[in-house]
């Protein structure tokens, strides 16, 4: 049998789904602190949803988000977001060749350049486990 006590612990401590915290939100908070911290001219976000950047987004980065997809749809739907700009790309798998073509194309745009520091983000882990 609970003392009154308990059960009234218990009452207060009742989380709803709203109060929870995604790692995916963790990431996205994390992601964005240190592009402040680390005065980034720009975050990379490696998605293949979108979801990403939707959470990118939300937290108001400093610093403009290159998007990163092979999703056409998504490409076109993180366009809708402050501050996000697209690149749709074949694949998330090659990492290394991935990246140059990144990096260069951010360079072409104008997003960065020589000496510049860029934050990633995959929540995949692995660009090509995205």
């Amino acid at each position: 049998m609970k003392s009154h006590l308990a059960e009234r612990l218990q009452a207060e401590h009742t989380l709803s789904l709203k109060d929870l915290i995604t790692v995916e939100d963790t990431l996205a908070s994390c992601a964005v602190r240190s592009s402040y911290d680390l005065k980034a001219s720009l975050i990379l976000a490696f998605t293949h949803s979108g979801k990403t950047v939707s959470l990118l987004a939300k937290q108001k980065p400093q610093c403009p988000v290159l998007v990163v997809t092979p999703n056409e749809w998504a490409a076109k739907q993180t366009m809708l977001l402050r501050g996000t700009f697209s690149m749709l790309v074949g694949s998330l798998v090659s990492s290394a060749p991935l990246l140059q073509k990144v990096l260069h194309e951010a360079y072409e745009r104008g997003m960065c350049k020589l000496g510049d520091t860029l934050v990633f983000i995959s929540f995949g882990g692995a660009i090509g486990q995205n």
